[in-house]
């Protein structure tokens, strides 16, 4: 039988480890892993998975409100955000990044948590 989720939150089985507020991917066999450099993924982990098998609650993109998301490097109010490796996100265009977000906080350092806003992916790599 199908389903249907009103509130913008699905919970989802890790197929690998990552950390809270990881860009999240829903693979095929309906788990997810952390979104790598060219994949905007489908939303944001809500919690860590610590191991394969382990629930979490992924608020997809198209829920209403603004995301926390996992810098690369320091970010900048105002900064478009591009994908970066592990689920993290970054405000440096690389070859084979997408631009799908923007910053509404300052982060200053790698693994910083910053409040973003997801503006969706162009469809295509940065060039």
């Amino acid at each position: 039988m199908s389903q249907q989720k009103d509130l913008g939150y699905i919970t989802m089985t890790a197929d690998a480890a990552f950390p809270q507020f990881a860009r999240v991917i829903f693979e095929p066999d309906g788990k997810c892993v952390a979104a790598g450099l060219s994949q905007v993924g489908d939303g944001i982990a809500q919690e860590a998975a610590f191991a394969t098998g382990d629930q979490v609650a992924v608020k997809i993109w198209n829920s209403a409100g603004t995301f926390k998301m996992i810098a690369e490097e320091a970010v900048d109010v105002g900064d478009v955000l591009f994908t970066a490796a592990a689920g993290k996100m970054q405000d440096t265009s690389t070859s084979t990044a997408f631009a799908f977000a923007k910053c509404l906080e300052a982060g200053t350092a790698d693994n910083d948590i910053v409040e973003c806003i997801y503006t969706g992916a162009p469809g295509t790599a940065v060039v």
